[in-house]
């Protein structure tokens, strides 16, 4: 019987093919088609806030591990805001991208660490002792009283608006000089007179109120005595005493559906460069797009004219009540501090035009008279400044429909103090400074 048995090179080869394809194997599962893993661990986060980072299309809200594929991947952090914080802090990470390569097999870690960006300080005026507080976020948590509270060399009375430039100088509206007094943000850490860096008039500005900028860099001021609405294009570069001609002096077309100016208390710019008016003598709040390109003495017809409608009523009055202060965040959710007791909140109100009487979405009753000073925070909470000379802060304004009395819901009630012990916030202007970022170390 013959048996045919395959000869010595057959064998051979066969292994070598075996041999090479399990080597291949081999490589595959180690080169680039492999996977690896990636430890995040994000760091200088308070308690109960969550990061904001990504990669590729995975999103990642705290320390974590990824298996990856091998090879180059990057990580994206944003920005995210400490909702617990009592200003509402707004966290910045270390490095807004990470690129990194990921090796098959192996463990690759990167930290990213975030930091508080902004707001350390919390800034107001005081229009009866023409002082304005300067305080810190351990201020609040340690019974409010201010770090320090200043006024300006022959400038001590009457400051009714303030706007934070971008050049990190502050304009102070002075309704007794009739004047914008400008401050050196340096000069916080100062506790009494302090010498403007500019003073700035005009035969227009008669009773300056809220200012605020836009975009471009230019000052919207509001002026209660001569019901006009001003825009200086040049405050950035002024220094010393000037008499700066406004850009544009905007009236309102009474021709149509709009009363002209009455007395304005407050001037608020949206992110969408919008100008936003609280006209205490007319009870109705203006909206106006476009002005940025007006110049010279314009009549214009505003693009929403909102006021109280006669079934507009609260517990102790509507809510129009001669408005006195205003501010608009980025979902268009428009805030109105009254003479009474209210901020009134009107939900969607960007997507209003023309003439309106719509009640507000919620009455806001803080048993507090006067809300000379409306704000938001970065994490949306609403501050409030009242004439009786408080401070407030309400966490979640948009959790209430219809009227509610929020006295009880406040997490923050300070008494506001003042060389002589009484103050009178005003001017609608509550003004956060940042730690960190482009308005660092003031």
């Amino acid at each position: 019987m013959n048996m045919h048995v395959p000869g010595s090179g057959s064998t051979r080869r066969l292994t070598l093919l075996l041999a090479l394809t399990g080597l291949l194997i081999g490589l595959a599962a180690c080169g680039p088609s492999g996977t690896g893993t990636l430890e995040i661990v994000v760091a200088g986060l308070p308690t109960g806030t969550d990061a904001d980072l990504s990669v590729g299309t995975q999103q990642v809200t705290g320390s974590t591990s990824l298996t990856l594929p091998a090879g180059a991947h990057t990580i994206v952090a944003s920005p995210v805001v400490a909702t617990a914080s009592i200003m509402g802090d707004r966290l910045a990470p270390d490095q807004a991208q990470v690129d990194v390569s990921i090796t098959a097999g192996q463990t690759t870690t990167v930290t990213v660490t975030y930091a508080v960006e902004q707001p350390a300080l919390l800034l107001a005026p005081n229009y009866r002792d023409g002082t304005i507080n300067v305080l810190t976020v351990a201020d609040l948590v340690n019974g409010g009283e201010a770090s320090s509270a200043w006024t300006t060399d022959d400038f001590d009375n009457g400051y009714t608006g303030m706007a934070l430039g971008p050049d990190g100088r502050l304009y102070v509206s002075d309704y007794s000089y009739d004047a914008i007094v400008v401050i050196d943000a340096a000069d916080l850490d100062a506790d009494g007179d302090v010498t403007p860096a500019a003073v700035i008039t005009n035969a227009a500005m008669s009773g300056p109120m809220g200012s605020a900028f836009d975009s471009a860099g230019n000052l919207w001021v509001g002026t209660y005595s001569a019901g006009l609405l001003l825009r200086f294009d040049d405050v950035l570069s002024a220094t010393g005493d000037v008499d700066l001609a406004p850009a544009a002096v905007v009236s309102v077309d009474d021709s149509t559906f709009a009363s002209a100016f009455g007395t304005i208390y407050d001037v608020f710019v949206d992110h969408l460069d919008n100008v936003w008016v609280a006209d205490y003598g007319n009870e109705a709040v203006y909206r106006f797009e476009g002005l940025g390109a007006l110049t010279g003495t314009q009549s214009v017809v505003p693009d929403l004219y909102l006021t109280y409608a006669s079934s507009d009523i609260s517990n102790s009055g509507y809510t129009l009540y001669y408005p006195m202060s205003v501010v608009v965040d980025v979902d268009g959710t428009l805030y109105v501090g009254n003479y009474d007791y209210e901020v009134s909140r009107f939900d969607g109100a960007l997507a209003l035009s023309g003439y309106q009487t719509v009640e507000a979405s919620a009455y806001l009753d803080t048993d507090i008279d006067y809300t000379y000073m409306v704000a938001l925070d970065q994490s949306g909470a609403l501050w409030i400044g009242h004439y009786d000379g408080e401070l407030v802060r309400l966490p979640n304004p948009m959790s209430y429909t219809g009227y509610a009395d929020v006295s009880g819901d406040l997490d923050l009630v300070l008494t506001w103090l003042t060389d002589s012990g009484t103050g009178y916030p005003d001017g609608g202007t509550i003004t956060f400074i940042p730690t960190q970022g482009p308005h660092a170390g003031y």
